[in-house]
């Protein structure tokens, strides 16, 4: 299975376990629509957009946290220099 069938099988797997991610957060409508599992939700119409989107919407609490090269070499340097420093004294 290296072929089309394989980047399906993938792709309902990622869908699967957005579903399973964002279920908890959709809690008002799926009570209204009696919804109990990920299965049930999976054939609501307000959750296709899962299918193909990672993310709901682009605001900071659904994005996630973000890598910032920036700060984690100049935080890498710092330590380098500490240490640097450390060993230096002894």
């Amino acid at each position: 299975m290296k072929n089309r069938a394989q980047r399906r099988f993938n792709a309902y797997n990622k869908y699967k376990n957005r579903l399973k991610k964002w279920m908890p957060f959709y809690e008002h409508w799926n009570l209204k629509n009696g919804v109990r599992s990920w299965k049930d939700f999976e054939k609501e119409e307000y959750s296709k957009f899962l299918k193909d989107t990672p993310t709901p919407c682009s605001c900071y609490i659904c994005r996630g946290e973000e890598y910032d090269r920036k700060n984690f070499k100049h935080n890498t340097e710092k330590e380098i220099q500490n240490g640097l420093l450390e060993s230096e004294d002894e």
